[in-house]
């Protein structure tokens, strides 16, 4: 099995999804977000509340309460440079 990270806002994941460029597409949607037209997609929930940050033991933002996006500005990312301004870090070009 291959699998490969593709990024981008949740309507080019969604268009890519149904012209079959892609065959999974992880999206966000709840109170808040854009009412996407979901009705001929399968979905699962992976997980229900707030966005989360992973980090190693020790690191930094452990100290902290709660993380806010200019926290993140110097963060290194396992992220692709994708098209949208919303995968870049606070900060980045």
């Amino acid at each position: 099995m291959e699998a490969t990270i593709d990024e981008g806002s949740t309507p080019a994941l969604l268009r890519r999804l149904r012209s079959g460029r892609i065959e999974v597409a992880v999206i966000a949607v709840g109170p808040g977000l854009p009412d996407y037209d979901l009705r001929d997609l399968r979905q699962d929930v992976l997980g229900e509340g707030g966005l989360m940050v992973a980090v190693p033991e020790g690191h930094r933002l452990t100290r902290l309460a709660r993380i806010r996006p200019a926290d993140l500005a110097t963060e290194r990312w396992i992220v692709t440079d994708g098209p949208d301004p919303q995968f870049r870090a606070p900060g980045r070009p």
